[in-house]
């Protein structure tokens, strides 16, 4: 099965990582797939990194714009994209070699292909394999219920490690969403999914994940809060639209994570941050609402929500 997979990588800074990035790609078992290496404005050595790699191999593409973020990189490097499928590796990560034979081996007639990730430590060390949905052939409803119940199943929001079909993102009109610098990827796959009908996983990981100190959301406290950490909930809020006429079920389950993370950034943001804490406050009231009209929740987990709202903000 020859089919051509583009493999799109947005690049910022990371050329201690970038060698070990690409050189996964040349030692993959599978041998048709594109590289569309995005240089998003970087300041250190990867571009000269990545010359060599275009120099040493034809099928590593070469782009540079100027830095906007790795939303705008990935947009562009889907428009750029000739392959069948196409593949998200972020600059930082790598891949097991069997990756991309693994996901297309197993794509078939499926949307999607998607398997486990292990997550990198800085020294280099590998966790244990992330995943919780599964494994075999899910419909659209059962994808939708696994990437809403994170607490349940972990987070499946990632872009990674998923095979994608360029047509559907192609005809659907999908991109990321540049106004967003968090959560931009989880609007993405569902976007994605609800313009989809069938999904296969795998338990097996492909991919490794390196979770660095200086991630956005994972390392803020009231004393390093920006309003970009908001892009969280805005992402979610972007979801509700989707939902809101044909999945109501899913649009409801995004209110209650909408209010759940609201309680969380209300106890974070520092009252400086006034239009960051009013901006969070009315998203907190709307979805509280929302919880309460939920016909899918029992009378014990609405008064749950409102003990919630009441106590804990």
């Amino acid at each position: 099965m020859n089919k051509l997979i583009s493999v799109i990588i947005p690049i910022y800074n990371t050329e201690q990582y970038l060698p070990k990035c690409l050189d996964s790609l040349l030692s993959q078992d599978y041998p048709y797939f594109e590289v569309l290496l995005i240089n998003d404005g970087s300041t250190d050595n990867s571009e000269a990194v990545c010359r060599t790699y275009v120099n040493q191999d034809k099928r590593f593409r070469y782009c540079h714009l100027e830095n906007s973020g790795p939303s705008k990189a990935r947009n562009y490097g889907l428009g750029k994209a000739e392959g069948e499928y196409v593949l998200f590796l972020d600059s930082d990560d790598y891949l097991h070699k069997d990756a991309l034979g693994s996901l297309v081996a197993i794509i078939k007639d499926s949307d999607l292909a998607a398997a486990a990730y292990q997550r990198v430590e800085e020294d280099e060390g590998l966790c244990k394999k992330q995943f919780s949905a599964p494994e075999g052939m899910l419909t659209q409803k059962e994808m939708l219920h696994f990437l809403l119940y994170e607490q349940k199943y972990g987070f499946l929001g990632y872009i990674y490690p998923k095979l994608y079909k360029r047509s559907i993102i192609s005809e659907a009109g999908i991109r990321f969403d540049e106004t967003l610098k968090h959560n931009e990827d989880r609007l993405f796959f569902t976007e994605y999914v609800l313009h989809s009908n069938s999904f296969i996983w795998i338990n097996k990981p492909v991919y490794c994940y390196r979770q660095r100190d200086n991630s956005l959301v994972h390392s803020v406290r009231p004393d390093n809060f920006s309003e970009e950490c908001l892009h969280e909930l805005l992402g979610f809020e972007k979801m509700k639209k989707l939902f809101q006429k044909d999945y109501r079920e899913e649009w409801y389950r995004t209110s209650r994570l909408i209010f759940e993370k609201s309680l969380y950034w209300y106890r974070i943001i520092p009252s400086a941050e006034k239009a960051a804490a009013d901006k969070n406050k009315k998203m907190l009231n709307e979805n509280t609402r929302i919880c309460l009209s939920d016909p899918n929740q029992t009378g014990k987990e609405r008064l749950k929500v409102l003990a919630h709202w009441v106590l804990k903000r």
